[in-house]
């Protein structure tokens, strides 16, 4: 486990306190590197890319998801004039058109569509052997806070059901080094 605040891995064995675009291993030292719901926070994303292909065992997997920056649901709040949804310009999230504004510390910097992230870590010689695209909303959980949302998430959960990987919420990589 890699965690760059030393405090959320106190008593976590075999964790290290680190940068992820300076890790502190010698290259192709992993067989597996995962990276879920991380690299939407990175300023420079194509460091990050290129220090976890140098670590990485030729032929290693490596897992990475992230947010879609061109899900259905984006795609029309971009059309009436709303920051897409995983995308954070300011500390106010302004993405959503049926919610109030509110504060948010998510600090979603950089954010790829499902063809942009696929060529990226091909070009970091990482072929994507699976990918999948899934929905954020989990009803059961999120309900309670946001009765007013409900509606529009029982939608978006269905939808996301029926559109290709390229317009879902979410979307998860399966990758394996390719090039050394």
């Amino acid at each position: 486990m890699l965690n760059n605040n030393s405090e959320d891995v106190k008593g976590v064995n075999n964790s290290i306190a680190g940068d992820a675009i300076q890790l502190p291993f010698k290259k192709e030292t992993f067989d597996v590197i995962t990276s879920f719901d991380m690299i939407e926070h990175l300023i420079n994303p194509d460091d990050f890319l290129a220090e976890s292909s140098r670590i990485l065992k030729w032929r290693g997997w490596f897992v990475v998801s992230t947010p879609n920056l061109a899900d259905f649901y984006s795609r029309l709040t971009f059309l009436f004039g709303y920051t897409p949804f995983s995308y954070d310009p300011s500390i106010f999230r302004v993405a959503i058109p049926f919610s109030k504004v509110i504060e948010t510390d998510r600090g979603h910097k950089s954010v790829f569509t499902y063809k942009g992230l696929k060529r990226v870590l091909l070009i970091r010689g990482l072929e994507v052997i699976k990918s999948e695209g899934y929905c954020y909303c989990d009803l059961n959980a999120d309900m309670e806070k946001r009765k007013r949302e409900a509606g529009f998430y029982r939608f978006r959960e269905r939808a996301n059901k029926l559109l290709p990987n390229s317009m879902r919420k979410g979307m998860l990589f399966i990758c394996r080094k390719v090039s050394k």
